[in-house]
């Protein structure tokens, strides 16, 4: 896990030494993903997870009778605060892992938790996030975001009460920025919950991406004047949209399966383009940093930089 830092920063020293650019211009940043992509079967784009980190393991095929669902019910309470804790620790003993080498938590500039498709995962990682803010020197501390995935463009999970409905804009923006009850906790005062430094979304298919960022942005605005999150410290925004596909889970493969658009090259950053503005006309957030995911290249990026 650690060589991939090591690998990164020996990339930034060859990139500076060839181009002559100030080293500090050149940012690392240590992706770790959703605890769905490491089952066997990945489901960091549905939610589906084994217990305890789900409410039942994942059925292929369907069962008309006992449908997957990726929620607790209401009456399901301490099953979620106990998903949670695991879901916690799973994501501390990774920070832990990478902060307990003192070379490469220094090389590392920010947290990216990418691909995550659950507000209680979200919810965990701020968890584990405080825990390891708490055990490191101040300034050990490094700016962090979490990326949401919006699969057909709705965020994943699904409402408590069922029905096929799913989390909507301010439910998803509250598990990053609100405060969480102590009921969420299994009735716990003492557990703190950090706040990232930026909302994201990832891995997401150009054509849903403004529709929730639109939705998210509203969403912060609302917070915000009922709340105040964002008044003294705005949040930034992560936007790194994939290149239209679909990631079929059970061939594992990339394809065009759903009748997507298939936006490439100078297109694709031309409708990203167009989100960017409006998100920032909006005046939600700090700033906006802007990139591609899965099956996007040179080609997008290079056509990226010249329209923003």
């Amino acid at each position: 896990m650690r060589s991939s830092v090591t690998l990164a920063a020996e990339a930034r020293n060859r990139f500076v030494a060839e181009t002559n650019l100030p080293i500090d211009n050149i940012k690392i940043a240590l992706s770790l993903a959703a605890y769905g992509a490491s089952l066997p079967l990945p489901h960091e784009f549905d939610g589906y997870y084994p217990p305890p980190y789900g409410p039942q393991a994942y059925v292929y095929p369907p069962d008309p009778t006992h449908p997957n669902r990726n929620a607790f019910r209401e009456d399901e309470r301490a099953q979620e605060a106990q998903s949670e804790n695991e879901l916690t620790e799973f994501h501390l003993e990774r920070l832990r892992a990478y902060a307990a080498d003192k070379e490469t938590w220094r090389a590392v500039d920010v947290l990216a938790f990418e691909t995550v498709p659950l507000a209680r995962e979200v919810r965990a990682i701020r968890r584990a996030v405080a825990i390891l803010e708490d055990e490191v020197a101040p300034e050990e501390r490094k700016p962090w975001w979490v990326c949401a995935v919006y699969t057909s463009g709705e965020f994943p999970e699904e409402c408590a009460s069922g029905g096929g409905a799913h989390l909507g804009a301010e439910q998803v923006l509250t598990a990053y920025f609100g405060d969480v009850p102590a009921a969420r906790g299994g009735g716990r005062e003492d557990v703190r919950y950090a706040v990232p430094d930026a909302f994201g979304i990832n891995c997401t298919a150009i054509a849903h991406v403004g529709s929730a960022v639109a939705a998210a942005s509203d969403a912060l605005a609302k917070m915000n004047a009922t709340t105040g999150v964002g008044s003294v410290k705005k949040p930034w925004l992560v936007l790194k949209p994939n290149g239209g596909q679909t990631y079929d889970m059970e061939t594992r493969k990339w394809g065009w399966y759903s009748g997507e658009t298939r936006a490439q090259g100078e297109e694709w950053a031309g409708r990203l383009g167009e989100i960017v503005h409006t998100a920032v006309e909006k005046g939600v957030w700090g700033g906006i940093l802007v990139g591609g995911c899965c099956k996007t290249g040179e080609k997008e990026l290079r056509a990226l930089s010249k329209v923003l």
